[in-house]
């Protein structure tokens, strides 16, 4: 693991741990508004995160929003949005073609227009919670994903959409890295 994904691993660790706590979790959803009125009362807890020197604004922002909205603790094996989204795609209370529509939008998107597909996604995978195969998302690895999402050779891009559609039931939330003959 790169000095990057350690950052990403500890600002996602300090995120979860601060939306164990409702009135956080209340306001830190509000980075997710595309207005600063509301972005302003989340500020306070974002001071004190760990190592975020490298982590854009925005980036930061949108990840912090997206944790308060569905907190999934950290996992020891990363795994990409890709594969999150496979395993929600044939999550049984879920419209598998609209997962694939949303995936394949998100696929063509820049990183400043991604916010709202991605709230979308982390919203239908929340409503797995409850349920008996509830569908998880790495955050820390999403976070390090988008930091290199508008890379020309969209290495991000092709490693999502090789681990949702190449995903085996078994290797979901793992996601693969080989390429099925």
């Amino acid at each position: 693991m790169n000095e990057f994904e350690v950052s990403c691993r500890g600002i996602v660790t300090a995120l979860f741990e601060k939306c164990q706590d409702r009135a956080i979790r209340s306001h830190l959803r509000q980075l997710l508004q595309d207005n600063p009125d509301f972005q302003m009362g989340a500020m306070r807890y974002l001071r004190d995160l760990p190592k975020r020197s490298k982590v854009n604004q925005e980036l930061l922002h949108l990840i912090s929003g997206l944790i308060a909205e569905y907190p999934c603790d950290i996992s020891d094996e990363p795994f990409t949005l890709g594969a999150s989204l496979a395993k929600l795609s044939r999550h049984p209370d879920t419209n598998s073609s609209g997962v694939e529509r949303r995936f394949e939008l998100l696929l063509q998107l820049e990183r400043s227009s991604l916010a709202q597909q991605l709230h979308g996604l982390v919203i239908q995978a929340e409503n797995t919670q409850r349920t008996n195969n509830p569908v998880r998302i790495d955050f820390a690895k999403l976070l390090y994903d988008l930091h290199s999402w508008d890379r020309p050779e969209k290495w991000v891009q092709l490693s999502w959409s090789r681990d949702f559609w190449y995903a085996k039931p078994d290797e979901e939330e793992t996601g693969s890295n080989d390429i099925p003959d």
